[in-house]
């Protein structure tokens, strides 16, 4: 009885992992793409005021940078995450053995 609540607790603790996973991955790629949309932002502005042209400019430019950082930083923390989902993986393995 156990070993069935064990095997259980580990199938549950690998699926939440490989979710994690995959929530991490779109957190990264849905960044990138913000980063991309908002320097995309910098070569369509118009308008005949200059000053607010060079606002609207650097304003989305900062922005594409603050999420390019965000990325950056996600990414160095969840460096390790593949090694968690493989180590879940073979726990619940070595479980069913």
């Amino acid at each position: 009885m156990e070993w069935c609540k064990a095997c259980s607790h580990a199938h549950c603790w690998e699926e939440e992992v490989r979710l994690l996973f995959e929530e991490q991955q779109r957190t990264l790629r849905f960044l990138e793409w913000h980063t991309i949309w908002w320097m995309d932002r910098t070569n369509t502005i118009k308008t005949s005021d200059k000053a607010l042209a060079e606002g609207r400019h650097a304003y989305a430019v900062r922005q594409a940078e603050l999420c390019r950082q965000i990325r950056r930083s996600f990414a160095h923390t969840w460096k390790d995450t593949q090694c968690f989902l493989d180590l879940a993986h073979s726990y619940s393995v070595s479980l069913l053995t």
